[in-house]
């Protein structure tokens, strides 16, 4: 892609280029152009700034933010192309990873954040000695504490057991609680509580009580060696926008628009951090896919942060359920198994109003032209002659009314095998799929 005369916006991507202020969620499946589309916003904004119009300031500058070095560093060469296809020069942008957002804030006012100002940031494999090193000394002092926990005679390989199974218990709870803001005495004042109320179970209590200790040692480590972890980065950065509203103006100012890519790979703490950098000109984008989330397997993140963004009565919502990304049969599979998971897992609704995050796949145009000329695949959607039949009936049986209006297309996208009867009910009370984008 060259220039702006070669990006065909779909429709749910037009809505998107049309911004001209506040808050918007965009619930975007994998292969809709979730990233064109933010890179082409951006030169968007900055064009129509030119001609003095949209919401960016003449001294403003558009932030976006994502969660990966090398995304933020493909989204530099695209913006870049999508200005210079409206000959505007590559400036007024400035692209982020939402760590390196929040380095730069707590470097510029350490006094403000509590720290020195040479300070030093804890990379993971320094992170994981100090964490190795605290549960030695835990360890030591506390055998009765951990080894009655082996599952079945307590013996060396237990004890090589005990040291992966320790760390990992030590980083899931120094993440989940720095996210929450809470130090470890804080933490172990709340499981108290919540032993006292007989509420989570012997067993996990005991765990997350020996995670709160550990990060207590840990927490001394780490300030006795003058450096922050990746988690103190973001605390210490969103600590000083709440206790400095001056410098969260001046931010404002300076990035009075936010495009935040990736979103499903956030965590409440990173979203507060965006929310008080856009308090004053409430100018924020938030693009993501609500039913994935590839972070969440070694982060606290989770796609339901999304979700409840998306569901907020004051947040404008806009879907991108067009992929040209993959064949039908790959789409269906996605599909049947979100319908399945809905139907097998349903999650109690209890927004304003429903989500937009149907997450429903929709071929582009010209994927099933290509499906022709080369083959088509099996159905995902049709009956199993060698495996489980596992999508989901809907209570009434196959052939339940699937009530008022049009009937809506297969959850595959494939020659329809399975009927607008057979969408699942749960599924169907956030919306089904439609024909438009």
């Amino acid at each position: 892609m060259n220039g702006a005369e070669d990006f065909r916006p779909r429709p749910g991507q037009r809505r998107i280029l049309e911004y001209e202020g506040g808050l918007l969620g965009v619930a975007a499946v994998p292969g809709s152009g979730k990233t064109t589309t933010i890179a082409h916003l951006a030169a968007e904004l900055l064009h129509r700034r030119s001609r003095g119009l949209g919401p960016l300031t003449a001294a403003g500058r558009v932030l976006v933010v994502t969660y990966q070095a090398a995304a933020a560093d493909a989204l530099r060469g695209r913006i870049a192309r999508a200005l210079a296809g409206r000959r505007l020069p590559p400036a007024g942008y400035e692209v982020r990873t939402l760590h390196s957002l929040a380095f730069g804030i707590v470097q510029t006012w350490p006094g403000h954040a509590g720290t020195d100002s040479d300070f030093r940031v804890l990379d993971e494999r320094s992170q994981q000695e100090l964490i190795d090193r605290a549960l030695g000394e835990w360890s030591a002092g506390n055998r009765h504490r951990w080894e009655p926990l082996a599952p079945g005679e307590h013996d060396t390989a237990w004890e090589e057991r005990w040291g992966r199974i320790g760390a990992e218990i030590a980083r899931t709870v120094i993440a989940g609680a720095k996210n929450q803001r809470l130090d470890a005495e804080g933490l172990l004042a709340l499981l108290s509580a919540a032993a006292d109320r007989g509420e989570n179970g012997d067993l996990p209590l005991r765990l997350l009580a020996i995670g709160a200790e550990l990060y207590g040692r840990y927490q001394l480590l780490v300030e006795n060696g003058g450096g922050i972890d990746f988690n103190d980065m973001v605390r210490l950065a969103v600590d000083l926008l709440a206790s400095h509203e001056d410098v969260a103006q001046r931010l404002g100012a300076r990035w009075p628009v936010v495009l935040e890519d990736e979103a499903q790979d956030s965590v409440p703490l990173q979203e507060e951090l965006l929310g008080r950098l856009t308090s004053g000109s409430g100018h924020w984008i938030r693009v993501g896919d609500p039913n994935q989330s590839i972070t969440s397997t070694f982060t606290s993140a989770d796609p339901r942060f999304l979700r409840r963004f998306l569901e907020r009565g004051d947040v404008g919502t806009v879907e991108m359920s067009v992929s040209g990304r993959c064949a039908p049969g790959i789409m269906g599979l996605a599909n049947g198994l979100v319908a399945w998971t809905c139907e097998a897992y349903p999650v109690p609704r209890s927004g304003r109003r429903p989500s937009a995050a149907n997450g429903w796949i929709r071929p582009g145009p010209g994927i099933r032209s290509r499906i022709r000329r080369t083959g088509t695949a099996p159905s995902p959607c049709a009956p199993s002659t060698t495996g489980p039949r596992s999508w989901p009936t809907p209570p009434g049986g196959p052939s339940a009314s699937p009530g008022p209006g049009p009937s809506a297309p297969s959850p595959c996208s494939c020659p329809p095998t399975v009927s607008a009867s057979r969408w699942p009910r749960s599924c169907a009370r956030r919306g089904s799929p439609s024909t438009s984008a």
